[in-house]
């Protein structure tokens, strides 16, 4: 297994959860490709804090999460092995998440004097957008084609870009009134707190598909026995684990929160230096992880990696103390729909907004 692309957040990813809410466009446009958002796109379909979520906005989160699954072919979903009904909650809550630090991020901004509709950061949308279309598209109907392969109307991709905008901002309002500290002492000093940053190595049974579940439970359960034996966790590694960035790098995992798989995360920073979990489940499969102390050799070696690492954290952990703040409030909308209304065809399309 490559950690680069299952272990590790990926950059489609984390672009994905950095998209803003939809609204209307922040100037309007006269090319006959761009088309303007529908009414029943616009239709609100969720309410956090004051604010209220279009449609268009849950759509494209929610269909990006869908399409990772089933790759554009909706008949994944007939499939007697997949639990569809499941997968729906999983989704609408994981695009809930997403929307809600969003909105986060806007109403923080307000906090420090940031205005997401002002004109600086207007300003700066407007310039970026048009850079897309120009010069990365090629021009406006290109732009609209990528638009729609996304799940994405323009509207959607402004505030996408007006999200980018103003997390620059408010990472730099956050550093200058000392919420964020950049000094070196002070990221040193989070760099070796337990409590900020983690080592970590793991033996990695990898749930592929057409696996046996059940035999790969007892295969990390002879692993995790051989460990509580005394039996050298680096042999194990070599002889048991799939997760082939761990057996190139001996030393191990470093890293601080919302890097890695939560469910790896969360049982890794639990852990006391020198402890071994038990066998921890996750969506790729089954960990068995041991916790080992900070070396400050490496520390120092790769400073810079960790501290860049630590600060975005630092950042995300400001906005997700602001997500808090937000009550989210479904509407009737939502609550009525289902795995159906997001599938690829035109006929489930006309039916998702209604």
């Amino acid at each position: 297994m490559n950690l680069c692309a299952k272990f590790r957040k990926s950059a489609r990813m984390t672009a994905l959860l950095l998209a803003a809410a939809a609204l209307a466009s922040l100037f309007s446009c006269s090319s006959p490709y761009i088309r303007e958002s529908t009414d029943e796109e616009l239709e609100t379909i969720l309410y956090i804090g004051d604010y209220e979520v279009p449609f268009e906005q849950f759509y494209y989160f929610f269909m990006n999460y869908k399409n990772i699954a089933d790759e554009g072919d909706d008949s994944y979903w007939e499939s007697d092995d997949v639990d569809t009904e499941a997968l729906f909650e999983k989704y609408k809550e994981q695009t809930i998440s997403a929307l809600l630090r969003a909105y986060a991020t806007f109403s923080l901004c307000l906090k420090y004097d940031i205005d997401p509709d002002g004109s600086k950061v207007t300003k700066l949308v407007n310039e970026t957008v048009n850079e897309y279309i120009n010069e990365t598209f090629g021009g406006a109907k290109s732009y609209a084609e990528g638009l729609e392969s996304a799940f994405m109307t323009d509207s959607v991709f402004r505030f996408y870009i007006k999200k980018t905008e103003c997390d620059t901002l408010l990472n730099e309002a956050l550093i200058e009134a000392g919420v964020i500290k950049t000094d070196d002492n002070s990221i040193y000093s989070a760099i070796m707190d337990p409590d900020e940053f983690c080592h970590a190595k793991q033996i990695l049974i990898q749930n592929d598909e057409g696996d046996d579940i059940e035999e790969n439970y007892q295969l990390a359960l002879e692993a995790l026995t051989s460990a509580q034996l005394g039996a050298d966790f680096d042999t194990l590694v070599a002889e048991y684990g799939e997760d082939l960035d761990m057996i190139a790098n001996p030393k191990g995992y470093y890293f601080t929160h919302n890097e890695l798989l939560e469910e790896f995360e969360e049982a890794a920073f639990a852990l006391e230096i020198g402890e071994l979990s038990g066998i921890v489940e996750s969506d790729i499969g089954y960990h068995i992880i041991l916790r080992l102390e900070m070396d400050r050799d490496y520390v120092t070696e790769y400073y810079d990696t960790l501290s860049e690492a630590y600060l975005i954290w630092k950042y995300q952990e400001a906005v997700e103390a602001e997500m808090a703040n937000l009550t989210v409030t479904e509407t009737e909308l939502l609550k009525s729909l289902t795995m159906e209304d997001f599938y690829y065809s035109d006929e489930a399309s006309e039916t998702s907004g209604n």
